[in-house]
């Protein structure tokens, strides 16, 4: 073998050699970049997650603080609407019962009461009751006098002059309903 013939083949040694080793280098650098790819990837979902997972809580807890917020607005309204519709409705009652005092059907109410009351005892009739006024006069023996107030109708009644007043007005049966008031349940008289 001549020179020439040696080095083709030492060159081709070296040149095999040398691509054997470039190949074990690149496959190695290959492997080492997608490890590291690898693992800088799972690092960031990692760290992703935890971001997301931080986030989703902030954001939970402002929503569940807006709905505490309008719960406790739409409470707040439907309080003053409840307050709003009760002072309605008794307004309403006290005029209907202003209103009913003018009927012959409460002379026939006040009777049934008054036929109870022992004579002996002082009745108060309201201010502004003067059919009530005539018509104890006409049909009963009672000891009566006219109150300063307006009690809407009903009597009160002072036992046997003492300090004890049965207050049957119609004001204070109003007033006690309007106490006890619950609008979720009817009211018992």
């Amino acid at each position: 073998m001549d020179i020439q013939q040696k080095l083709s083949g030492f060159y081709k040694a070296i040149t095999d050699e040398a691509q054997k080793q470039k190949s074990e280098i690149f496959t190695d650098m290959r492997n080492k970049i997608k490890k590291n790819f690898d693992d800088a990837f799972q690092n960031f979902c990692h760290d992703a997650e935890k971001k997301i997972s931080s986030e989703k809580l902030i954001l939970n807890q402002r929503l569940n603080q807006s709905i505490s917020n309008e719960s406790a607005i739409a409470r707040k309204n439907l309080f003053a609407l409840r307050n709003q519709l009760k002072t309605e409705l008794f307004d309403e009652s006290e005029k209907m019962l202003h209103d009913f005092v003018l009927t012959p059907e409460y002379i026939q109410f006040m009777k049934t009461k008054l036929e109870k009351i022992d004579n002996n005892l002082l009745v108060e009739i309201s201010k502004f009751d003067e059919n009530l006024l005539a018509f104890i006069k006409n049909n009963f023996t009672l000891k009566f006098f006219k109150s300063d107030e307006d009690f809407i109708g009903g009597v009160k009644i002072y036992l046997h002059d003492s300090k004890i007043v049965v207050d049957n007005s119609l004001l204070s049966k109003l007033e006690n309903v309007k106490q006890n008031f619950n609008i979720f349940k009817l009211p018992n008289f």
